[in-house]
């Protein structure tokens, strides 16, 4: 939620433009999720991958937290974060 006022109220990006900048992190979402699920789960089971899971997103939103302090503020600025942190989401949630 935090990013998408970041995106429409400082980068003065439209609701759809600020839509399509969560693409890459969807992207991200899907095929770590997709891989986790059909091929990680059954070798390692679900405690390391949430484990891990947790370190990536939380190492992603730390890096994203000190970009946005930075200025300029740009899309390039936010979207490796939210990309390294997309993986880590998807390996909390594939494991079921």
């Amino acid at each position: 939620m935090f990013l998408t006022y970041y995106f429409q109220l400082t980068l003065a990006y439209s609701p759809v433009k600020s839509g399509l900048a969560f693409l890459p992190m969807v992207a991200a979402i899907v095929v770590a999720s997709t891989t986790c699920s059909g091929v990680l789960m059954p070798r390692v089971g679900p405690r390391p991958l949430v484990s891990v899971g947790m370190l990536v997103a939380a190492g992603g939103l730390v890096i994203l937290a000190a970009q946005l302090d930075c200025a300029p503020a740009t899309w390039t600025r936010s979207c490796p974060p939210c990309c390294w942190s997309g993986p880590g989401w998807a390996r909390c949630s594939a494991a079921r």
